[in-house]
């Protein structure tokens, strides 16, 4: 094999399987081929995945991926295949330099006097907050990400004029 894709493609279907048999188990040449006849057909691993579960609900004695073969082309055969939705677009500012300005932001305001009776603590507490976010997700969801940015605007600007 060398394309990467069906590698995972039955290298997934054999964990499965291995794992409803309780034992090890490698794909025979036929069993490859069907995973990979499958796999260039379109048919997505987990209507494979559910294909075998379903035939191991009816028998319990599945021995080959063969065995599962008619319910997973059954729930091939069954419908509409769900559309693959696209990616959300890049955002033109890295993540990096997010992360830069906001460690900025946190060392300016400890240069500056809030107002009588406000205080920074609510935008420190929200930039830590999207820092700490910022530093575990792959990918941020942005829009959540302006909206704090917003609010830790506001309150910025409702502690300086006070």
């Amino acid at each position: 094999m060398t394309n990467p894709a069906i590698e995972e493609y039955v290298s997934a279907i054999e964990n499965h399987l291995r794992a409803r048999r309780g034992v090890d188990h490698i794909l025979s040449p036929r069993d490859f081929a069907l995973a990979r006849a499958w796999y260039e057909a379109g048919v997505p691993l987990a209507t494979v995945l559910v294909g075998m579960d379903r035939a191991f609900e009816q028998t319990a004695n599945v021995s080959s991926l063969s065995y599962c073969r008619r319910r997973v082309e059954e729930l091939a055969a069954s419908g509409p295949r769900p559309r693959i939705r696209p990616a959300p677009p890049a955002e033109s500012i890295p993540l990096s330099d997010v992360e830069v300005l906001l460690t900025s932001l946190l060392e300016q305001l400890g240069n500056v006097r809030p107002a009588a009776g406000a205080s920074f603590e609510p935008p420190l507490r929200k930039i830590r907050e999207v820092q700490d976010l910022l530093a575990v997700a792959s990918r941020p969801n942005w829009e959540y990400v302006r909206s704090k940015l917003r609010e830790i605007d506001d309150d910025v600007s409702a502690a300086v004029l006070g």
